[in-house]
């Protein structure tokens, strides 16, 4: 018997947060000061860019991401200029 009624995109939210976060780990790494950092063995661009897709399309619905990501990543998005 098939289940009636709507989903809202709650396992949409759920797919995008798992995906996000389990990638993130991927690409970053906390540091003993607690500080995210890029890997520095991460040279995979297209999981790179998947996982900015996934961002983005989290951001445009709204979708609240529990991952962590670094200062630069942060001011991007924020649109924030970094001055080194």
């Amino acid at each position: 018997m098939e289940e009636e009624g709507s989903d809202a995109g709650g396992l949409f939210k759920e797919f995008l947060n798992l995906v996000i976060k389990e990638s993130v780990q991927e690409i970053f790494e906390l540091s003993s000061q607690n500080e995210v950092l890029l890997k520095s063995e991460h040279k995979n661009t297209v999981l790179s860019e998947f996982v900015g897709k996934l961002v983005g399309k989290a951001i445009l619905d709204k979708v609240l991401i529990n991952a962590r990501f670094n200062v630069v990543m942060m001011s991007q998005l924020v649109g924030l200029k970094m001055d080194f």
